[in-house]
């Protein structure tokens, strides 16, 4: 899988290693890793016999948003999935800073989510 370019990063001289980590590593990967995110999410939501589509959707939206708070396995298992996509180099920037770059790949799959509401 080759991951998406993104040559409209927004990297200021400004922002902060995390910042920028996140614009030019975090975000292209999990564009790519769009439609298995979503694969993902739709099994979880199987296994755990969730009819989501009846829930209205500022429901779904909150089952998201707690799934992703309170599930810790499944929020691991996300992270562990991009994670696993940075190269040697990413890597050593990733756990230099890897609290804060977990919070920002947790916000942007939440978001993504949210966002593709409709199709899970």
């Amino acid at each position: 899988m080759q991951r998406v370019n993104t040559p409209n990063a927004k990297v200021f001289p400004q922002t902060n290693s995390e910042e920028a980590f996140q614009n030019t590593t975090v975000r292209p990967i999990v564009k790519t890793l769009h439609e298995w995110l979503i694969v993902v999410f739709k099994d979880y939501l199987k296994k755990h016999h969730v009819i989501f589509n009846s829930l209205t959707v500022e429901k779904q939206r909150s089952y998201i948003i707690n799934t992703l708070q309170k599930d810790a396995s499944f929020r691991s298992f996300l992270i562990g999935a991009v994670s696993g996509h940075f190269t040697t180099d990413e890597l050593s920037v990733y756990l230099q800073f890897e609290r804060a770059i977990n919070k920002r790949i947790v916000m942007i799959i939440k978001q993504r989510y949210i966002d593709s509401i409709s199709t899970l």
